[in-house]
């Protein structure tokens, strides 16, 4: 129910259905995924994170889950978390395109540009040609590698 709520845009009644999946299993994993995505939505990251965190601890194997932790961790500026978890998410699904972008960015925030160019790199080869992140992705491989170029040469 909670999730058709959200479907439908009805954040309150969401949130009391998935409370009320917790209550009726306090070991749902994903209900704490989407509670973590309505605090996220309603601007409460630090709600977004603890239910993230439980979610992944309850579920640790659905990388879908453990990436977006690692999204919101990134965009809570902690790099170092989210990188550690990132890096689960593609040990889980190493085909899987997104966590290779979030990597990218975790490891630019890091200042780690030559890992995280190959990390954009990786992703564009692993994504769909028509993926949204794509234009992104080629315009940080294109400024880090002349940030490379440029770091290389002699004064």
């Amino acid at each position: 129910m909670g999730l058709l709520h959200l479907a439908l845009g009805n954040r309150p009644a969401a949130r009391v259905a998935l409370q009320q999946a917790l209550v009726e299993n306090l070991a749902f994993y994903p209900a704490h995924a989407a509670l973590a995505d309505v605090a996220l939505n309603e601007g409460h990251q630090a709600a977004a994170l603890r239910e993230y965190a439980q979610a992944v601890e309850l579920g640790g194997d659905d990388a879908a889950v453990r990436h977006r932790y690692a999204q919101a961790l990134a965009d809570a500026g902690r790099p170092g978390e989210a990188e550690l978890q990132v890096r689960q998410v593609i040990e889980l699904e190493p085909l899987f395109g997104a966590p290779y972008f979030t990597l990218g960015r975790v490891l630019e925030a890091r200042g780690l540009g030559r890992q995280a160019l190959a990390a954009y790199r990786d992703y564009v080869q692993r994504a769909p040609s028509l993926a949204p992140l794509i234009p992104q992705a080629r315009a940080r491989i294109a400024e880090l590698s002349a940030m490379a170029a440029d770091s290389g040469r002699q004064p």
